[in-house]
């Protein structure tokens, strides 16, 4: 995706002391408690708020929460102690993530202050949701970025979708780079409705981000979807072809697959869709075979080509380029 990360990545496995040593010291200022194995946190009286960087004030009664695990049986963190303590020995000054773990925020932050830890801010991103405005499921809906990269998605259009979801740009662009979106952002330019993923959106962005690309590039980045029979010099001659069409990179064999075999035409469609008539249509053919070759391959001489031939034996234009095409 080209995201650099300045540190890690951190395996909480391999930092059980850590969690272990700051779950004894809870014990010790009575703020915690053993039971069964595990290691419980006491839920104080009063009630937890914090300013959320999105939402505004948000307020917990304590008594609507029981004490909870922090360290289980096995001597393995609960998702809260253990995000707490990496945050703050990291030195987290902002926690990004969605509005499903607003209930998880006031027991971090008890946690935070039982530890006497300072509280980094909170910011509740709003859920991406489906056209049909469901909730993205990670069973159901692609969530991998493995099945972008399949797909021929590239790495910059689909950083450009995601920083769209749930946030504008000051000047209302939606083609910019990941600098101009760390330049430009703002907490509070980020909608509390839920965005919804588009994938015409990201389509669209994907074709524009393709374009963008010098030939050269695009023919490097083809390579892996074509057919191992297209050679490298066929892909840089088929760009010029292939290169205002392109959605994602995963079309392009079914763009130039007749390069390298043989167009199986159903003789039905011929007739369906150049005007039925066999004779007709053979005589076309032939007409046109005899003037391509002294004609120059060029995309405008070539149309004015089929349209002179058209014209002159005065043809129906519409039937005869579509006969043209299928064939």
């Amino acid at each position: 995706m080209g995201l650099n990360y300045d540190e890690g990545p951190y395996h909480q496995s391999e930092r059980l002391k850590e969690y272990q040593q700051h779950a004894r010291q809870l014990i010790k200022k009575d703020l915690a408690y053993e039971k069964e194995g595990a290691v419980w946190f006491k839920v104080p009286q009063g009630k937890t708020s914090w300013q959320d960087l999105v939402r505004g004030g948000i307020e917990f009664e304590n008594n609507q929460i029981k004490d909870f695990v922090i360290l289980k049986s096995d001597k393995y963190p609960s998702f809260n102690f253990a995000v707490t303590v990496d945050d703050w020995q990291m030195k987290i000054s902002h926690v990004i993530r969605a509005e499903d773990h607003i209930s998880n925020t006031p027991r971090q932050i008890m946690i935070y202050q039982a530890l006497r830890a300072p509280v980094p801010e909170f910011a509740h991103l709003p859920l991406l949701r489906n056209p049909d405005h469901s909730k993205i499921s990670k069973r159901k809906d692609p969530v991998a970025i493995s099945w972008y990269h399949e797909k021929g998605y590239l790495p910059e259009a689909l950083l450009n979708f995601l920083c769209l979801l749930g946030w504008s740009h000051p000047e209302g662009k939606d083609v910019f780079s990941i600098e101009e979106f760390i330049k430009n952002f703002s907490f509070q330019r980020i909608s509390k409705s839920a965005p919804i993923f588009d994938f015409k959106k990201l389509d669209w962005l994907n074709g524009v981000y393709i374009r963008q690309k010098t030939d050269k590039d695009l023919s490097k980045l083809l390579k892996p979807f074509a057919d191992k029979k297209m050679t490298d010099g066929l892909i840089e001659k088929t760009i010029p072809l292939v290169k205002e069409r392109l959605v994602k990179l995963a079309d392009y064999p079914s763009l130039v697959d007749f390069f390298i075999r043989e167009p199986k035409i159903e003789q039905k469609l011929l007739l369906e869709k150049g005007g039925k008539d066999k004779k007709l249509i053979k005589n076309q053919f032939d007409m046109i075979l005899k003037d391509l070759e002294k004609a120059e391959w060029r995309a405008a001489d070539l149309e004015n080509l089929f349209r002179g031939i058209a014209q002159a034996q005065n043809y129906h234009v519409g039937k005869f380029f579509m006969a043209v095409r299928i064939a």
